[in-house]
C-alpha cells in the first residue's frame, strides 16, 4: 500500500514537472508544429514588471487558438486582470 501511494506521488510530480505543450497548424495542410509554453512563475514575473505597484492574487492558464494566463492583480483596492501571452510571455494588456 505505501509503495502504490509512493509511487502514485512520483508520478503526480513528474506530471506536474512536465512542461506545456501548445499547438498550432503550419502552413502545410495538417502540419502541426509544438511550441512550448512559459510556465506561471514567468507570466506572473511579467504582470509584476508591467504593473510593479499592484499586488498578485492568482494566475490561470487559458487555453485556445491563442493561450494565455490571466493574472489577478490588485492595487489601491481595483482588482484587474492582466492578459500575458502564453508563448512569448509578452504583456497584452
Amino acid at each position: 500500500m505505501i509503495r502504490m501511494l509512493a509511487s502514485v506521488l512520483v508520478l503526480l510530480a513528474a506530471v506536474a514537472a512536465a512542461p506545456a505543450f501548445a499547438y498550432e497548424a503550419g502552413p502545410a495542410m495538417g502540419a502541426v508544429e509544438f511550441q512550448e509554453l512559459i510556465s506561471t512563475s514567468q507570466a506572473v514575473a511579467a504582470a509584476r514588471r508591467a504593473y510593479p505597484r499592484a499586488d498578485v492574487l492568482n494566475a490561470r492558464l487559458v487555453n485556445g487558438s491563442r493561450p494565455y494566463y490571466s493574472v489577478r492583480m490588485i492595487q489601491d483596492g481595483r482588482r484587474f486582470d492582466v492578459r500575458v501571452d502564453a508563448r512569448t510571455g509578452r504583456v497584452l494588456n
